[in-house]
């Protein structure tokens, strides 16, 4: 795999984005320490101030329930953790599981947009710089809003008919109380909380251990992309009983070593933070492939009273594959690809390409820009060149793709991702 190359600066304030969004340092504790002393040292003062103003505005906010069920997909990581296709997922698997019954709606505060919201996204009528990129991404298969008051969004979805609203990265959000708190971490174990430390001296938005008593279940994403051939497999309990149309997700594939280890690590930071509780042995933790867990949990809402909530004590650890469609795979197999993101974690993507493309092709380059950036015609135009020299297609994210103009659709590829 080549090294993936900075893309070039797009203007003042993007190459200002790119020095400052998710720096070096931020990566593990061992970039950390590579820092001048004097440096960490202002890091960590400005570290224990952005702490203490994050305690007082949790302590001053007053959480509200919605109007409708709510179920809130969230991080502790300021991006790239695999929030987005988990809560595409979970809106997908609850109408699947209600055979359309219930049409989920997916929230977003519409990052990288200038829309406050509330706001029903309409593609082919609002752009990625109204909205935000990623609602365009949830728009191709659920109802979905953008609202930077997630309560006022909720209200808005409800008055349209929604039964269910499914929320992209709200757990920092306290006005709202879901129903349903899942949060999302990805492998691998050494860069899936970074170097350990709060805004800005690293990339959590608060610490872990904090935010795990306030979540019903962890979702452990595993980014080796692909089940490769002979990779194991082992049936779901024969308790699952799924409708046909889920019957594919009775199986999940046996968590990898890394991903056994990130578990122990989270659940190592629960006892951290659950105030004198007593360690709880790995025997009384639910760890259960990802779509089974989110079948019982879905059941026993739909069984429990207004009001009770079932959370598990402590949180359930649901294990999921990040993999790229059949789709993908088949227009990329044994491609030479020249590769451009505009993401938090450009490595993830490159490594799901590189799982694709192995066997007969190559990834001729990989360029990263800003996460969320708007790459101009010009700079798009130069990609395209750098892929007909090297006799190779451009690929993009799914994200990178909704913010592309029309004429460069046809010019570029779209790696679409599943969790299973």
């Amino acid at each position: 795999m080549p090294p993936i190359r900075r893309g070039a600066p797009l203007s003042i304030t993007a190459s200002i984005g790119q020095l400052v969004h998710r720096p070096r340092f931020w990566r593990s504790a061992e970039d950390w320490r590579g820092l001048p002393r004097a440096q960490r040292a202002a890091l960590v003062g400005l570290s224990r101030v952005y702490d203490l103003f994050a305690a007082a505005h949790a302590g001053c906010v007053r959480a509200q329930p919605g109007q409708v069920p709510t179920v809130c997909v969230g991080s502790v990581v300021s991006g790239g953790s695999g929030k987005t296709p988990v809560a595409q997922a979970v809106a997908c698997f609850a109408r699947a599981l209600t055979s359309g019954a219930i049409e989920p709606h997916l929230l977003c505060r519409g990052y990288g947009g200038r829309e406050r919201g509330p706001l029903r996204v309409e593609r082919g009528r609002h752009s990625s710089c109204l909205v935000g990129d990623e609602p365009l991404m949830h728009a191709e298969c659920a109802p979905t809003w953008v609202a930077r008051s997630r309560l006022a969004g909720v209200s808005a979805a409800a008055a349209e008919g929604a039964q269910l609203v499914v929320l992209d990265d709200g757990l920092q959000h306290r006005a709202l109380r879901p129903d349903l708190a899942l949060l999302v971490v990805r492998t691998p174990l050494e860069q899936a909380l970074g170097n350990e430390r709060t805004l800005p001296a690293g990339p959590l938005r608060e610490r872990p251990a904090d935010a795990l008593q306030r979540v019903d279940a962890i979702v452990i994403l595993d980014d080796t992309a692909s089940l490769a051939p002979g990779r194991e497999r082992v049936d779901g309990p024969a308790g699952a009983d799924l409708p046909p149309s889920l019957e594919h997700l009775t199986s999940a594939s046996v968590p990898s070593d890394d991903a056994r280890a990130l578990e122990a690590e989270i659940m190592r930071l629960w006892a951290e933070g659950a105030a004198g509780e007593a360690r709880v042995e790995p025997s009384a933790r639910s760890t259960c492939p990802f779509w089974q867990t989110l079948t019982r949990y879905w059941r026993s809402y739909r069984a429990r009273n207004p009001g009770a909530k079932p959370r598990p004590d402590p949180p359930a650890v649901l294990h999921a594959l990040l993999r790229p469609t059949e789709a993908s795979r088949t227009a990329l197999a044994g491609r030479r690809v020249v590769a451009f993101s505009a993401s938090a974690s450009p490595e993830s993507f490159a490594r799901t390409l590189e799982s694709i493309v192995r066997t007969s092709g190559c990834i001729c380059a990989h360029y990263a820009y800003p996460d969320h950036a708007h790459i101009p015609d010009g700079e798009l135009r130069w990609l395209l060149v750098q892929a007909r020299e090297s006799g190779a297609v451009l690929v993009s994210t799914a994200k990178d793709a909704v913010r592309l103009p029309r004429w460069a659709l046809a010019e570029v590829l779209r790696l679409d991702v599943e969790v299973v």
